[in-house]
């Protein structure tokens, strides 16, 4: 299990990534429970933005 600290920590990095490579840099030390916890970020955060432009791809009548 994840600790409150490190997952703080993981979150503010999380959130501070852009498209430059060394803002994501620290991806590559991960292992174990702190990449499962990132990796379902991702999928919400993908999921979330998919459901986005659904909904409004079926506002507009798309």
């Amino acid at each position: 299990m994840v600790s409150r600290e490190r997952e703080a920590a993981l979150l503010s990095l999380w959130w501070s990534e852009t498209e430059e490579d060394y803002t994501q840099e620290w991806r590559d030390e991960l292992r174990g429970e702190d990449l499962a916890l990132v990796e379902s970020w991702d999928r919400r955060y993908s999921s979330g933005v998919y459901q986005m432009c659904l909904d409004i791809l079926q506002g507009n009548g798309v």
